[in-house]
This record gives C-alpha cells, sequence and structure tokens, in this order.
C-alpha cells in the first residue's frame, strides 16, 4: 500500500522524501523529521484508515475509500507540513479535535486541564461517568494550583491522577507518586505500587508536589526523549 501511495504522489511531478517504513502489505507508514502519517486497511470493506501524528500526539483521523485522498492527505502533512486548520480546508473527512487545535496553537497542557475538568459534566452519559467522583474532585483541587496546573494531568483508569512534564508520548511522569483517589479514599502510591501516605485531597497533593523536583519547568510539546537530562 505504501509503495501505490507513493506512485500517486510522484504522478504530480514532485520529487518523493518519504520511504514507506511498513513492511505489511496492508499498511504503510511514512515519517518525516516530528511528523508521522500510519495508515491501515479495514479488511474486506476497502477503507483506508489514516491517524496523523507529531511529536508523539495524534493529531488527526481520516476515513475514506480513495486511496488517491489518502495519498493528498499525506502529501499534504509530510511534504506540506499543513497545519491542522489548512489540513481540514484540504482534506475531505479530516477528524480534528479542538484539543489538537489548541496544543498546535501552544495551549494544549490549558486544554488538558479544560478537558478532564469538564469531563463530569459532559452530555454524552458514558464519558461522564467515566472519572471516579473523588478522582473528580481530586482534579479540581489540583487545578487551583500553580505548580501542577504547568504539568499534564493523566488519569490511570479513571482513578489514579498523575501528571506529565510533556504533551506527547512516552510522557515524563513528574515525582515519585500518583495519587490513587477511589472508595472515598485518597492515597499516595509510588512507582513501585507501595503506598506513600493517606489523607485528604489537599493533604495528598501535599505529598506529590514534595517529590517534584524544586527546578521543574512548564511541561513541553514534544515527547520524554525532547527532554534535556
Amino acid at each position: 500500500m505504501g509503495k501505490v501511495i507513493l506512485d500517486i504522489i510522484a504522478l504530480s511531478g514532485r520529487e518523493i522524501i518519504l520511504s514507506d517504513e511498513s513492511t505489511d502489505l496492508f499498511s504503510a507508514s511514512f515519517r518525516k523529521d516530528r511528523r508521522i502519517v500510519e495508515l491501515w486497511t479495514a479488511a474486506d470493506e476497502r477503507i483506508f484508515i489514516s491517524h496523523f501524528s507529531m511529536r508523539g500526539m495524534l493529531f488527526a483521523f481520516h476515513l475514506s475509500s480513495d486511496l488517491r485522498e489518502v495519498a493528498r492527505a499525506v502529501e499534504s502533512w509530510l511534504m506540506d507540513e499543513l497545519t491542522l486548520r489548512d489540513m481540514k480546508q484540504r482534506v475531505p473527512n479530516l477528524d480534528v479535535s479542538e484539543l489538537c487545535f489548541e496544543t498546535e496553537a501552544g495551549r494544549g497542557v490549558e486544554a488538558r486541564w479544560n478537558n478532564l475538568l469538564l469531563v463530569p459534566y459532559d452530555n454524552d452519559p458514558i464519558r461522564a461517568s467515566w472519572l471516579d467522583p473523588e478522582c473528580g474532585a481530586l482534579i479540581r483541587a489540583a487545578s487551583h494550583r500553580p505548580l501542577l496546573r504547568q504539568l499534564v494531568p493523566l488519569v490511570d483508569q479513571g482513578c489514579t491522577l498523575l501528571f506529565s512534564r510533556t504533551l506527547g508520548y512516552p510522557y515524563t511522569i513528574a515525582g515519585d507518586c500518583g495519587i490513587w483517589a477511589t472508595g472515598g479514599r485518597y492515597i499516595a502510591v509510588k512507582k513501585d505500587g507501595s503506598h506513600l501516605a493517606e489523607g485528604t485531597p489537599e493533604e495528598m497533593l501535599d505529598v506529590l508536589e514534595g517529590t517534584l523536583p524544586p527546578d521543574i519547568g512548564p511541561a513541553i510539546f514534544g515527547t520524554a526523549d525532547d527532554l534535556v537530562a
């Protein structure tokens, strides 16, 4: 599939600067610098599924039965390096979340916080019930702390709050613990799974902040590899 896409792009007369990194007949993977496109087919339906990523974050999702449209999307993202808004104008059926628009605009950390804070009030009852009530209360308490507000909040399985120094995956977890919040209990849990302390949300946030390095700065748009040791 990757070769077919490159052949379609070549028909425009452009010099091909991409190579297919996949060895599978029904998938393809292209990379240019920090941008990636991963594609595969949906079995017998002949639907092509595309993911567009940058700096460890999934930025856009695309479905099409037209391989020429897929090739145009690959060309736009990797060779033309279009912004998401320009991609939306050029590529039909491109799915981009508001979170990704905000991240591209440099407001990714704030967007992550807002996204989590709004979960209990979502119109979709399944999404609204995703967070344990205790974890929701913990997130609201953490959102008032300037030190934590500059980091990326992550929730593991709906009940454990962690913080990352990076927006992209793989994440860099800040500090030596997370906070497990469910069943009316708030427990600071170390990375090895052992319990560090138990108490109120504010007490556990104090414990977590105490494990952060003194020079910790705002989370960056990148992955663990982008952090200078």
